[in-house]
């Protein structure tokens, strides 16, 4: 059995250990989330050290120890995303990208389709700032389908009705996330109504490969909405606060 094994990883956070020593942890696209120990990488002349910053995408080999930790071997960096990071607003987008990836993704539980998205949207986000708000829309629809939360856009959450344009709706966050037609609302509720061109642009979203997005013209407050509604619903999947959130609106 070969114990050393070579992957490709996103950089999710690098913490310091004893010894100079540091622990590694990264979304593989073969191995789901992993932790790996990378000895001297505290010392300043560590071949390692450039490569290991948080975002960027790497190729690895590591060695499968038999104790609790596997080792790095060796990391080669593919994309640094210096764009992206440059920008303004760039690095929230990243933490923001790498909280959500964090708390879903799981050990030993490879979703290498989530892997792909993943870094489909850092290439695009880092070639083109301009499309940053489609793009986290779609990011976060997408991570909600991908772990088997779809929202429900097309019939109400209570009594499976089609949402019709329209007809006024608002939001769900407890028990199924999508939305909630006006049988089931009263008038106190009218100022949290999600408007037409909102659900458009989810719907949109949910029917694309992330290879044909096209930037979505919607006005600065409608974004905002967007993406704390599904934010909000992120949070309700997994009942914690999205802190990096702060960052991107």
């Amino acid at each position: 059995m070969f114990r050393n094994v070579k992957d490709q990883g996103i950089i999710l956070q690098l913490k310091t250990l004893k010894e100079a020593n540091k622990l590694l942890i990264l979304f593989s696209k073969e191995h789901g989330k992993m932790s790996l120990l990378v000895k001297g990488a505290g010392k300043i002349l560590s071949k390692n050290s450039p490569s290991l910053d948080a975002g960027n995408f790497v190729e690895f080999s590591y060695y499968k120890s038999k104790s609790d930790l596997d080792l790095l071997l060796e990391v080669k960096l593919v994309n640094d995303y210096s764009n992206l990071k440059s920008a303004n607003q760039g690095i929230g987008i990243i933490f923001y990208i790498l909280e959500i990836i964090n708390v879903f993704t799981q050990p030993e539980l490879p979703t290498p389709q989530y892997f792909d998205e993943v870094t489909t949207l850092l290439d695009l986000l880092d070639s083109d700032i301009n499309i940053s708000n489609t793009a986290l829309s779609y990011f976060q629809i997408k991570s909600l389908l991908i772990f088997g939360f779809q929202p429900l856009l097309q019939q109400c959450c209570i009594c499976d009705k089609p949402l019709k344009i329209n007809s006024p709706r608002i939001a769900s966050f407890e028990g199924t996330i999508g939305y909630i037609c006006q049988d089931h609302f009263s008038e106190l509720a009218n100022q949290n109504i999600i408007k037409d061109n909102i659900l458009k642009v989810q719907r949109y979203l949910v029917n694309q490969n992330i290879s044909s997005l096209q930037s979505v013209k919607l006005e600065k407050q409608d974004w905002e909405i967007l993406l704390s509604l599904q934010n909000n619903w992120l949070q309700s999947v997994i009942e914690k606060k999205i802190s990096a959130f702060s960052m991107i609106v």
